[in-house]
C-alpha cells in the first residue's frame, strides 16, 4: 500500500490597513493556498513580534482572521501566520514585517498677549 504524502501549502499574511497608527485597530488575515487540491483545514497561529496573538485560527475557504489589536507601540513590528497543516497538508508559515506610526499633531499659537 502507498502512502500519501502530505500536500505542500503557501502560507502569506497582511495587515488590515497599509498604514497602522497609534492606537488604531488592526487585524491580520492569512491565505493558506495549496499547491493542487482543494482547500486546506487545520489552524492558523497569529504571531505578532514573536509572540503568540490570541487563540488559533480556523482556516475557512483558505482564509484566516486574527482578533483586532490597537495596542502596539510606534515603530518596526513583524506579524507571523503559522499554519498548523491538516491530515493532507504540510504546516508552512509566513512573516511580514508592518510600521505603527505615531500619531500627528499641530501646533499652533491661538493668542498672543501684550506685555
Amino acid at each position: 500500500m502507498a502512502s500519501m504524502a502530505a500536500l505542500r501549502v503557501a502560507a502569506s499574511v497582511l495587515p488590515s490597513m497599509s498604514t497602522v497608527t497609534i492606537g488604531d485597530n488592526v487585524s491580520f488575515t492569512a491565505s493558506v493556498t495549496p499547491a493542487i487540491g482543494a482547500n486546506p483545514g487545520g489552524a492558523v497561529q497569529f504571531k505578532v513580534d514573536g509572540d503568540p496573538f490570541g487563540p488559533p485560527v480556523a482556516v475557512v475557504a483558505g482564509q484566516a482572521a486574527s482578533t483586532t489589536i490597537d495596542t502596539l507601540a510606534a515603530g518596526d513590528h513583524s506579524v507571523a501566520a503559522e499554519y498548523s497543516g491538516d491530515a493532507n497538508h504540510e504546516h508552512s508559515f509566513d512573516v511580514a514585517p508592518f510600521e505603527v506610526t505615531k500619531i500627528v499633531t499641530e501646533t499652533a499659537i491661538t493668542d498672543v498677549a501684550p506685555d
